[in-house]
């Protein structure tokens, strides 16, 4: 355990608490430097494939800087940071309009929700967990005493998956948002994930395990 930080390893997972509660769980350089270092052990780690990030304490998950969600996931995809495009929250969560909101804010924009986007850009409101559900910027809206278990499912469900799958999907969406046309989006074979995973031993296992109907043995390679 770091000074300002936990770090819980559950199998292939890693589960990280920001440790300071009497300020909020709030980010200053020592612990963002911390919290830098855990993550660079993370994605150095190849038995370590999913991440949830969240705050000691039921008071707040992180009251500064660049962390405003109750619950991250972080999925490793190279040496690229991961910023998963949904979050989850628990009904006492509040959303204030930092960077990453704002991203999901724009995502409002595009999607057709102009007005809406516009009015949290030009006023910087605090969103609610709930309301933050309703715009589509979060996934999934439960109590405070069930978000941990919630949050592990999420996890679960994710490492049920091939990792090879789950970097390739995520590189594929994400740099396809860059792209003018669905056209040009579903014809570009430019992208290093999917490429590794159309050569991998997980591209093997999974049509093996289906025929031989049983849970497939994931390898990440």
């Amino acid at each position: 355990m770091g000074e300002y930080s936990k770090v819980e390893i559950d199998g292939r997972l890693m589960i990280v608490t920001i440790n300071r509660p009497e300020v909020y769980n709030a980010c200053h350089p020592m612990a963002n430097q911390e919290l830098s270092d855990v993550f660079d052990r993370f994605q150095e780690d190849p038995d370590l494939w999913v991440a949830i990030i969240t705050g000691a304490g039921d008071k707040a998950f992180s009251a500064g800087n660049d962390l405003k969600y109750q619950a991250e996931y972080r999925k490793k995809t190279g040496k690229s940071p991961v910023q998963p495009p949904r979050r989850q929250g628990g009904l006492a969560s509040r959303f204030d309009l930092d960077k990453p909101v704002i991203a999901a804010v724009n995502g409002i924009a595009m999607g057709g929700g102009f007005e809406i986007a516009m009015g949290m850009l030009l006023t910087g409101r605090h969103v609610s967990a709930q309301e933050g559900f309703e715009l589509g910027f979060v996934t999934e809206v439960v109590p405070h005493a069930e978000l941990m278990g919630a949050a592990k499912k999420w996890a679960g469900d994710i490492l049920a998956c091939s990792p090879m799958s789950v970097r390739a999907t995520k590189q594929v969406v994400m740099r396809s948002l860059d792209v003018s046309s669905l056209e040009i989006a579903m014809h570009n074979l430019d992208y290093p994930a999917f490429v590794a995973m159309t050569g991998s031993e997980d591209m093997v296992e999974g049509p093996r395990a289906f025929a031989e109907k049983r849970k497939p043995n994931w390898t990440g390679r």
